[in-house]
């Protein structure tokens, strides 16, 4: 779970807190299990990854020796919407996601409710990277975050 720690009461998400379980999906063929990763820490319940397939395609040589050992990985992952540019930056990936346009409030507005994403509160700092937010602090900000949220869904309707 996400620790405070004693000094600072900086808050920081358990990265470690990590669930790997192997699952039957809706697409795989009968028996056959699909690696799920997933946070148990609630501050990280935004992101996991579900393994769909994974690939590999030997070529041999004539004395059967491997030359080119390609691998295709497909996977369904989740996060928020503000990582996608960072994720789209590494040209290794091919993407398919959601779009932004083309889908209704009602399907658009639901996820926003009931799996809002939180970010991670990190105080202002000199530099790419701050240290996290006392706990007092995190939780006025997600308070503020959750009541914008609110606000901006009922201004929709």
């Amino acid at each position: 779970m996400t620790t405070v720690h004693n000094n600072s009461r900086e808050v920081k998400p358990d990265w470690s807190s990590v669930i790997v379980e192997e699952k039957q999906m809706p697409w795989s063929q009968k028996g056959a299990k699909t690696i799920c990763a997933r946070y148990k820490d609630p501050v990280l319940r935004g992101y996991s990854a579900v393994i769909v397939k994974d690939s590999i395609n030997r070529e041999f040589s004539e004395n059967e020796n491997l030359i080119t050992p390609d691998r295709v990985t497909t996977m369904v992952v989740r996060f928020p919407r503000f990582i996608l540019p960072e994720w789209n930056t590494h040209r290794v990936f091919s993407r398919n996601s959601a779009s932004s346009r083309a889908r209704s409030i009602k399907t658009t507005v639901k996820p926003v409710m009931e799996q809002p994403v939180i970010p991670l509160w990190t105080i202002n700092h000199k530099g790419m990277t701050g240290p996290f937010a006392d706990s007092e602090r995190a939780k006025r900000s997600t308070a503020n975050w959750l009541h914008s949220r609110d606000e901006a869904v009922l201004g929709m309707f």
